[in-house]
């Protein structure tokens, strides 16, 4: 909120949801301790000829989407209006759920983000409960770029099968499960095997971080 001219009281910024006052002059009177507000002279004005407030909230959430009023105590009152809109990124699993791939061969997963600000600092890949980015024991690769993670698994074998997580930061994890056919198994698995086959990348579109809109 930018105020030039005239004597103001009181700045304040509410939440029209619940009418719920959350900053008054430089003080905060919200629990959430994520809000805080800051005032300054703009930049571009000459000083003493205006001042600038700002609502700031850290970590935002889906839940402080909505309407907000800055409110200015001054002659004659004003009041101007903010629509936040805070987008969470979503998951999404292309493709089936279960995974099946015959015993000896290569298996990629790949971990697609959207909706994302910014690559994420890290991906990890989980194996049931163990992470596995790092697992030197494996056939197991991984190449991160971007908003992509990609997990190799060369030459499977039964002890591949299980559940397989990827979690981006700041992300919702999302999950498959994979199934290691062997020439034991019985002509019904081969039949919900009926899908692709695994030898081509399968796609895993997953979360990567939040949108803030955090000032005005």
């Amino acid at each position: 909120m930018r105020w030039r001219g005239g004597v103001v009281v009181g700045v304040s910024w509410v939440r029209l949801r619940d009418h719920h006052l959350i900053t008054l002059g430089s003080h905060t009177y919200s629990n959430d301790d994520r809000f805080t507000v800051s005032h300054s002279p703009p930049f571009n004005l000459p000083p003493g000829k205006g001042k600038e407030w700002t609502l700031y909230i850290k970590y935002a959430q889906e839940r402080d989407s909505g309407w907000y009023e800055c409110q200015l105590s001054a002659h004659p009152p004003m009041g101007i209006l903010a629509n936040l809109r805070v987008i969470q990124a979503v998951s999404e699993i292309t493709g089936r759920p279960d995974l099946y791939a015959q015993e000896g061969s290569d298996v990629t997963l790949l971990c697609r983000l959207r909706n994302y600000t910014d690559p994420p600092t890290y991906v990890f890949w989980y194996h049931e409960d163990q992470m596995i980015n790092y697992d030197a024991d494996r056939q197991i690769s991984v190449l991160s770029r971007g908003g992509e993670s990609e997990l190799r698994l060369s030459q499977v074998t039964k002890v591949a099968s299980g559940n397989y997580t990827c979690v981006p930061a700041n992300a919702r994890p999302s999950s498959v499960t994979l199934h290691i056919i062997t020439a034991d198994d019985a002509p019904a698995a081969m039949q919900r095997a009926a899908a692709p086959p695994l030898h081509s990348a399968y796609t895993v579109a997953l979360a990567a971080g939040t949108l803030v809109l955090i000032s005005l």
